[in-house]
């Protein structure tokens, strides 16, 4: 067997075996894509480009019904051009 596939194949599905009960955002914030020393703009698309967002997730195993919960830190970026879409980065 392709063990490489296997372990990406998990990464991937390792959430299907699971119900979320409860997901609790603790934090957010905002900022923009760009690093350079500009002038900060007031426009709203331009602040709120990229979001990093700290998460409590409570979760339940289908088969067993063994409840799990853990923390976690995700990025984000606006989709370009969309109505209020973020893509998740990491």
């Amino acid at each position: 067997p392709d063990l490489r596939a296997w372990k990406e194949s998990i990464k991937l599905n390792m959430y299907d075996k699971f119900d979320l009960n409860k997901c609790v955002i603790v934090e957010e914030k905002y900022g923009t894509t760009n690093n350079d020393d500009e002038e900060e703009s007031n426009s709203q698309s331009e602040i709120e480009t990229t979001a990093t967002v700290q998460f409590i997730a409570e979760m339940v195993l289908k088969k067993t019904g063994e409840k799990t919960s853990f923390m976690e830190t995700s990025k984000f970026e606006k989709v370009k051009n969309s109505s209020g879409a973020w893509l998740y980065l990491s």
